[in-house]
């Protein structure tokens, strides 16, 4: 028998993605039940980020941070509507929207965090499956968990546009745990929501934090030294004054659900 499963779909991905269809009730009712068919849902929770604009805490920290994206615009109110109806029509779905501060990761976060305690909610659910194109999800692999990734289009690998991603697939690919997901962003940064890293690439930044773990206790080592071993340009790039600020900043904007509290959230329909 299946094990009983529980799916939290980033629905404001769904917006994003559906604007150019003809129909955006029929695009995102038609990935609404891909995605539960493939996580083998008893209960679904669509979260969306306001349809106003979204992220204002980590915009208000970092102004550029998405800032080639156009959220509050008539076209995106228009797709938000119509995915929000389209969402909330699903059988045993909640769909929830996050309070402006917040970003729907956030909400996300959250509900994966509480996934062990929060019971009722899933229906006993054992396993629970988050669907989003956006590799930060990462950060919330556990056994219990695993991310849905939803590609732009299919591929060999994937003719149905998902692949699932577990926390034994994440092992095997960074050899360090989920949690540490964020530490390794804030190393190499992050172009397209428009975060700078330290001036570590992706290899690296692997690598150090497989040796060293969090983000303090590597940029502590490079205060020490200790990673004149790994390159000059390494060592000079993160032992300079600021790199500790400038890492634990970019830290608070990858961090999922950091500081959030239940009263954040906002639900519309069971």
């Amino acid at each position: 028998m299946a094990m009983a499963a529980g799916l939290v779909v980033d629905a404001t991905h769904l917006v994003h993605r559906s604007r150019r269809a003809e129909s955006v009730e029929t695009h995102v009712s038609e990935w609404m039940h891909l995605l539960r068919h493939t996580a083998g849902a008893k209960r679904t929770v669509a979260v969306f980020d306001a349809k106003h604009g979204g992220a204002e805490m980590r915009r208000t920290q970092h102004p550029s941070y998405k800032g080639r994206r156009k959220g509050n615009n008539r076209s995106f109110g228009r797709a938000w509507e119509a995915a929000w109806k389209a969402a909330s029509e699903m059988p045993s779905t909640t769909v929830k929207m996050a309070e402006a501060k917040w970003e729907a990761d956030d909400i996300i976060a959250h509900l994966c965090h509480g996934f062990d305690r929060d019971q009722e909610e899933w229906d006993g659910a054992q396993q629970l499956y988050v669907a989003s194109a956006d590799s930060d999800m990462q950060q919330l692999l556990r056994p219990e968990v695993a991310w849905i990734q939803m590609h732009s289009r299919p591929t060999s690998d994937a003719p149905r546009c998902v692949t699932i991603v577990t926390w034994e697939d994440f092992l095997q690919r960074y050899g360090f745990q989920p949690n540490f997901y964020p530490d390794y962003l804030a190393l190499r940064g992050k172009p397209e929501v428009g975060v700078s890293g330290l001036g570590v690439g992706s290899k690296g930044a692997k690598k150090l934090v497989r040796a060293y773990g969090g983000i303090e206790s590597i940029l502590n080592a490079a205060g020490r030294g200790e990673l004149k071993g790994w390159g000059s340009h390494v060592q000079s790039a993160l032992g300079k004054d600021g790199a500790l600020d400038q890492a634990k900043f970019n830290l608070s904007i990858f961090e999922a659900g950091k500081g959030l509290k239940k009263k954040a959230q906002a639900s519309n329909r069971h």
